[in-house]
C-alpha cells in the first residue's frame, strides 16, 4: 500500500469516526412523532422477506395515503425490525434502527470524501469538505430522526453511482442508480448530475449516449414500476403541510425563492433550525421586495457568474453550482409541489456537494496564507459538532420533542397541536385546550385540533361544546372517522339517539367494514330497546374485528337480555 492510499484510509477513518462520534447520543433516543407511525404502526415493516408486499405496498403502508414510493428504504427498516427480534427485544426497539441511520450518514460522509477526490480535490480539501458535512447540524433530522432515513440511503446510493460512472463501471453504476430510485423519488436528480459531471470535465459526450440511454432505461423502469403501484397519483398535498398549494404561481415562485435561500443560510450558519416549517411558521411572500427572495436571486447571480469567471481553471466550482440546483430542484416547489413547504432533511444531497466549497477554499486559503487558515477550519467543525450534539436531544422523547418543536416553531399551528396532545396524555386538561386553541387561532380550519379540542371537552365533561367541537372536524373533514365515531359517542352520552345514530351510519358509508361504527350502532340500539337489531349490529363488528371485545361483551349481555324475555 503506498502512502496516498494509505492517507486515503486514515482520512476515510476520521471521517466515519466524526460522522459517528457526533451522532452517538442519539441512539439512546426513543421513536418519535413520524416514527411511531412509520414502524410499529406499519405492519409491512414486520417482515422483511415479504419482498412481494414491500415492493408493492407504499412508503406509509394504509396508515398514510402518501405518493411516496421507497421499498428499499422500507426495506431496511423491517430488516431493523426483525434484527430486535432475533435479539429477543421488541420489533420497534429504537437503538438499531439508529445505528444504521448513523451508519449511512458515516457512509454518506465517506463516499463525498471519496467523490471529491474524484473531482481532482487534494485529499486535505476532500477532508475538510466531507468532516463539514459529517458534523453539519443541519443533518440532524435526516439521521437523528428514523424517518429521515431515506435521504442517508439515497446519498450512499447516489454519490456511489457517481463514481463508479466516473471509473467507467457502467453496469455496476446503473444498478446503483436503480438502488437510489427506489430509496427515495428525488434520487432521480442524480442522472443529471452525472451528465453535468461529464460536461463540467469536458468528457466527451458524444461515446457516452449509450451510456445515459442505460440509465434512462433504469429510470423508466423505476417510473413504471412506481405508477403501478401507486396508480394515478390522487394524493392531495395538505395546505397545512404545504401552504403552497392554495398560492397563486407568483407567490408560489417567490416563497419557493425565500425557502431556498433560507437552506443556504442554514448552511452557512446553522442557528435557528426546526423540525416543524409548517403553516403558519413560513409567511407566504407576495412581493419581489422579500428579502429572502431577493437574497436567493443575488446568491444565484453571484454563484452563476463565479461558475462562469472560474470554469476554465476550477471546473470543480461550476460542478457545485450546478448539482446544488439539479439535485435542490426535486423538492424546492419551483417545478412540482410537494408535501412539504421545507424540511431541513431535504437539503441532506445538496448540502453534501455544498460542503465541497468551504473545504476547497479553505484549502486555497491555506496554499496562500499557511497553514494556521487550518485552524479556523477546526473551529468550524467543532463549532458544527457541538451544534449538532446538542440538537440530537430533540429526538429524545416525545416530550423533548413537542417542546423543542414549539420553542423553534412558535407560529406553527402543528407544534400548538402537538404540545396540546402531549398535555393532554400528562392529564393537563387547562392547558391542553389552550394549546389546542392556539392551533385553531393560527388555522381555523384546522380538522383535527377541533378533533383534540373536543377529546379534551369529553374529559372535562363539557359535552355540549365537544358536541361543537367534534361537529366542525367533520365540516371541515367529512371522511374523519374518528371525528364522526366521537361526535357519535357524545350524542350518546346526551342522550341523543337519532343523532348518535346518524352519525354512526355516516361513518358506515365510508367504511360499511368499520368494526367501531357497527357498534356504535348495536349500541344505540339498546338505548331504544331494538334488542335484535343491536345483536345484528354486533354481530356485524365482530365480523369485521373478531377480537372487538365491546361488542362481544354487549352481544352478550342482549342475548341474556333477549333470553329472559
Amino acid at each position: 500500500m503506498g502512502d496516498a492510499d494509505r492517507y486515503r484510509w486514515v482520512a476515510l477513518t476520521l471521517v466515519a469516526l466524526v460522522a459517528c462520534g457526533v451522532y452517538a447520543n442519539s441512539l439512546g433516543n426513543e421513536l418519535v412523532y413520524d416514527d411511531r407511525k412509520l414502524i410499529p404502526a406499519n405492519e409491512v415493516m414486520h417482515d422483511p422477506w415479504r419482498l412481494d408486499r414491500i415492493l408493492a405496498g407504499r412508503y406509509w403502508g394504509e396508515i398514510l395515503h402518501s405518493h411516496h414510493y421507497r421499498p428499499l428504504t422500507v426495506w431496511t427498516l423491517a430488516l431493523n425490525y426483525r434484527a430486535n427480534e432475533s435479539l429477543g427485544l421488541p420489533g420497534a426497539h429504537a437503538v438499531g434502527f439508529h445505528l444504521v441511520n448513523v451508519a449511512l450518514h458515516a457512509g454518506a460522509s465517506c463516499a463525498l470524501l471519496l467523490l471529491a477526490l474524484r473531482l481532482g480535490l487534494a485529499l486535505p480539501a476532500a477532508l475538510a469538505a466531507a468532516l463539514l458535512f459529517a458534523a453539519h447540524p443541519v443533518h440532524t433530522e435526516a439521521v437523528a430522526f428514523i424517518t429521515g432515513r431515506a435521504e442517508p440511503l439515497a446519498m450512499v446510493l447516489g454519490a456511489s453511482f457517481l463514481l463508479l460512472h466516473r471509473r467507467g463501471k457502467w453496469i455496476g453504476a446503473g444498478a446503483l442508480y436503480g438502488l437510489s430510485l427506489l430509496g427515495k423519488e428525488s434520487a432521480a436528480a442524480w442522472l443529471l448530475v452525472a451528465l453535468w459531471l461529464d460536461l463540467c470535465t469536458s468528457q466527451p459526450l458524444k461515446g457516452r449516449w449509450r451510456i445515459y440511454g442505460g440509465y434512462a432505461v433504469v429510470l423508466v423502469g423505476w417510473l413504471f414500476l412506481r405508477q403501478s403501484v401507486l396508480g394515478p397519483t390522487d394524493s392531495q398535498i395538505n395546505a397545512l403541510d404545504n401552504p403552497l398549494v392554495d398560492a397563486a404561481l407568483p407567490e408560489r415562485w417567490l416563497t419557493a425563492a425565500s425557502v431556498q435561500f433560507a437552506y443556504l443560510r442554514l448552511l452557512v450558519w446553522p442557528l435557528g433550525l426546526s423540525s416543524d416549517y409548517s403553516h403558519a411558521q413560513i409567511p407566504l411572500v407576495s412581493g419581489p421586495l422579500d428579502g429572502g427572495a431577493a437574497g436567493f436571486l443575488a446568491a444565484v447571480l453571484i454563484a452563476a457568474a463565479a461558475a462562469w469567471r472560474l470554469r476554465q481553471r476550477s471546473p470543480m466550482v461550476a460542478f457545485v453550482v450546478g448539482s446544488y440546483a439539479i439535485l435542490a430542484a426535486p423538492t424546492s416547489n419551483f417545478l412540482v409541489l410537494v408535501p412539504t413547504i421545507m424540511g431541513e432533511r431535504l437539503i441532506y444531497a445538496p448540502s453534501a456537494v455544498f460542503c465541497v466549497l468551504p473545504g476547497w477554499g479553505l484549502w486555497q486559503l491555506a496554499q496562500r496564507r499557511g497553514r494556521g487558515i487550518w485552524a479556523g477550519g477546526l473551529v468550524l467543525l467543532c463549532t458544527y459538532a457541538a451544534l449538532t450534539v446538542a440538537r440530537n436531544a430533540t429526538w429524545a422523547d416525545g416530550e423533548s420533542f413537542h417542546r423543542a418543536q414549539i420553542q423553534s416553531a412558535p407560529r406553527s399551528a402543528r407544534a400548538h397541536l402537538g404540545m396540546g396532545r402531549m398535555h393532554a396524555e400528562a392529564g393537563h386538561l387547562d392547558s391542553a385546550e389552550a394549546y389546542n386553541r392556539s392551533a385553531l387561532k393560527i388555522h381555523p380550519e384546522y380538522a383535527m385540533a377541533w378533533h383534540n379540542l373536543g377529546l379534551v371537552q369529553v374529559r372535562q365533561e363539557a359535552w355540549d361544546e365537544a358536541r361543537r367541537s367534534f361537529g366542525q372536524a367533520v365540516a371541515l373533514e367529512p371522511a374523519y372517522l374518528k371525528a364522526w365515531y366521537n361526535l357519535g359517542g357524545v350524542h350518546l352520552q346526551r342522550g341523543a339517539w337519532l343523532e348518535a345514530l346518524k352519525a354512526f351510519e355516516q361513518m358506515l358509508v365510508l367504511d360499511p367494514e368499520n368494526a367501531g361504527a357497527w357498534n356504535g350502532v348495536g349500541v344505540v340500539r339498546i338505548r331504544q330497546g331494538k334488542l335484535n337489531q343491536a345483536a345484528r349490529a354486533f354481530r356485524r363488528a365482530l365480523e369485521a374485528e373478531p377480537d372487538h371485545e365491546q361488542a362481544r361483551h354487549y352481544l352478550a349481555q342482549v342475548r341474556q337480555r333477549v333470553r329472559q324475555r
